[in-house]
């Protein structure tokens, strides 16, 4: 990940206190099989506002699995009020390059999805779960992120 600015750093602070990226880890493994899915990986973004982001991505089995990729997330980014948000989603991504190699494909696709889909990280447009980050309620808002990323990997 490149170096964050003071809104991004804000944003992560969020996630790391809610263990976001531990959890998408957790739940992954016992969900998905290690060779269709990545370990769990945090990307950050400046546009439409400043947000980073814990994601993990899964392809169907097959050999036309790559062909759409679902990407799980929680996100933390600035909303109107200039506040953080939480938002936790999945998109699904149309794999975006003019022809598909197994062997180089197989090898990067756990490091990053970005190379053969296209998409700029932010938030979904629909999300599954969506709630202002409160400091103070730090903990319950940790239960209420790991009950709903179990609801969207079920």
């Amino acid at each position: 990940m490149t170096r964050l600015t003071g809104r991004q750093a804000e944003c992560a602070r969020a996630l790391d206190a809610l263990n976001a990226l531990g959890f998408l880890e957790e739940l992954g493994r016992a969900r998905f099989s290690p060779r269709l899915s990545s370990p769990s990986r945090a990307y950050a973004g400046d546009l439409p506002s400043p947000w980073v982001s814990a994601v993990f991505w899964t392809r169907p089995p097959g050999y036309l699995g790559y062909k759409v990729l679902s990407v799980y997330g929680v996100w933390a980014s600035i909303d109107d009020a200039d506040a953080i948000s939480i938002t936790i989603g999945m998109k699904k991504l149309p794999f975006a390059r003019p022809f598909f190699d197994p062997e180089p494909y197989h090898k990067l696709f756990r490091r990053d999805y970005t190379l053969y889909y296209d998409d700029d990280g932010a938030p979904p447009a629909q999300p599954a779960f969506s709630e202002p980050y409160t400091p103070a309620n730090r903990l319950a808002q940790r239960d209420s992120v790991r009950a709903a990323l179990i609801a969207l990997l079920t």
